[in-house]
C-alpha cells in the first residue's frame, strides 16, 4: 500500500517532531514505499500536494496542529465537497461541558462536526478528533498534531484502519508493531527525562516483554515489578490498583508504575471489565476498559495493557510539558530581571556622568 505522509505545522519543537514521527512509523508498517513526510506552512500548498498524492497513492495522511484543525478541516471538506454534519456521539460527551460554561458554542460547534460518514479517531477528551474518508480505493486521513491527541489517534484507531483498509491477513503482526511503538514512545519520553517506569504483573507481562526487548533491550527505564500484596476479597478491584501501583512504585524506586488488573465479570449484568492505573510521585490516574460484547477476557486484558501503556507514556508527557513551561517561566523571570537590572545600571551610570560633568566645570 501506498502511502503519502503530509504535515501543516509552522513549529518543528521536540514535541511535534515527536508526534509526526508516531505516524510515521504506523505508515512504515504498511506502505513498503516509505516515503518521507512533506512539511507545509501553508493550508493552500498542502491541499493541492495532497490532491496530487492521490493521484497515485492509496491513502493520504494528514497531521495539522491543533491551533489551525479545524479550520483546515472545512477548508478540506469545502475543496472535496463533503458535507459537514454533528456527530451524535461528540455530541452527547461535549454538550455537558458547553452547559457548564466549560466549553464555547464555537469550540463544541468545531469540535462535533466532521464529514458525513467519515470514521472518526477519538481523543482522549473528544476534541480535535481525527477522521478518514474513503472513497473507492483510496481514502484520506487527517490526525491532530499534538503529544498526546497524536497518540491517542494512532494507537487507539489508526493502526487498526489502517489494516481493515488494506485488508492485511495477520493482524498479530499489525498488534505486535502497534505495541513496539507503544513502549518505544514511552521509553523515548522516559530518556527525555531521565525517568524509568516499572510494570506490575500478573496480566500482560507477555505483551510488555515483547515490546521492551526492542524499546529497552537492557531494561535501563522499563523494568518489572511484583506487586505488593494480594488484593483482599472485601477491597474492590479500583482501589486495590490505584494503592498497588503507588506502591509498587516506592518499592521498586522507580519514578513511574503501571499496572492492569485481572478481568473482572459484573455481578448486575454480563460485562467484563479489566483496571488499570499509572502512578507518578504526585497521583495515580486510573481508569477501567469494557470488555466488548463477545470479547474473550483475555483479550480484554491484552487492550486494557495497550491503554495502560497509552495513559503512561500520556502522563510522562504532561510532566515533560509542565517541566519546559516552568523553565519557560523561570527564564522569562529572569530576563525580566535581567532587563531590571541592566536598566538600572544605566541610569547608574548616566547619572555617575552627570555628577563627574559637574566636577570637570
Amino acid at each position: 500500500m501506498d502511502i503519502q505522509f503530509l504535515t501543516l505545522t509552522r513549529a518543528q519543537t521536540v514535541p511535534v517532531m515527536e508526534s509526526r514521527k508516531l505516524i510515521a512509523d504506523c505508515v512504515k508498517a504498511f506502505s513498503p514505499e516509505n516515503r518521507k513526510c512533506k512539511n507545509f506552512s501553508s493550508p493552500k500548498r498542502l491541499l493541492i500536494s495532497a490532491e496530487q498524492a492521490l493521484r497515485s497513492a492509496d491513502a493520504a495522511i494528514i497531521a495539522v496542529q491543533v491551533s489551525a484543525y479545524h479550520s483546515f478541516k472545512k477548508m478540506l471538506c469545502a475543496a472535496l465537497h463533503l458535507e459537514l454534519v454533528q456527530h451524535p456521539t461528540l455530541c452527547e460527551q461535549l454538550n455537558p461541558l458547553c452547559e457548564q460554561g466549560k466549553l464555547s458554542q464555537t469550540a463544541l460547534q468545531n469540535n462535533t462536526t466532521y464529514p458525513a460518514n467519515a470514521a472518526l479517531f477519538a481523543t482522549g477528551d473528544y476534541r480535535c478528533c481525527g477522521f478518514a474518508v474513503t472513497s473507492g480505493a483510496q481514502c484520506v486521513i487527517v490526525l491532530p498534531l499534538d503529544p498526546i491527541k497524536t497518540a491517542e489517534t494512532v494507537f487507539g484507531s489508526l493502526y487498526d484502519f489502517l489494516a481493515d483498509f488494506a485488508d492485511v491477513p495477520n493482524r498479530a503482526d499489525v498488534t505486535r508493531f502497534k505495541r513496539a511503538g507503544l513502549c518505544a514512545r514511552i521509553v523515548s519520553l522516559l530518556k527525555q527525562q531521565n525517568a524509568t517506569l516499572a510494570f506490575v504483573p500478573p496480566h500482560g507481562k507477555a505483551i510488555m516483554q515483547a515490546g521492551m526487548k526492542l524499546a529497552d533491550s537492557e531494561n535501563r527505564y522499563l523494568s518489572f515489578a511484583e506487586a505488593p500484596e494480594q488484593r483482599a476479597r472485601s477491597q474492590p478491584a479500583g482501589e486495590y490498583i490505584v494503592a498497588a501501583a503507588q506502591k509498587a512504585r516506592v518499592q521498586s524506586h522507580t519514578t513511574y508504575a503501571c499496572m492492569v488488573s485481572g478481568a473482572f465479570a459484573s455481578n448486575r449484568d454480563d460485562t467484563v471489565f479489566v483496571h488499570y492505573a499509572v502512578a507518578d510521585a504526585d497521583e495515580t490516574v486510573a481508569a477501567k476498559l469494557f470488555a466488548n460484547p463477545g470479547e474473550s477476557p483475555k483479550a480484554a486484558s491484552a487492550a486494557a495493557v495497550e491503554q495502560a501503556l497509552l495513559l503512561a507514556g500520556n502522563k510522562i508527557t504532561q510532566n515533560l510539558l509542565a517541566a519546559h513551561a516552568m523553565n519557560n517561566r523561570t527564564d522569562r523571570k529572569f530576563r525580566r530581571t535581567l532587563a531590571i537590572v541592566s536598566a538600572a545600571g544605566v541610569a547608574g551610570a548616566a547619572a555617575l556622568s552627570a555628577v563627574l560633568a559637574l566636577l570637570l566645570q
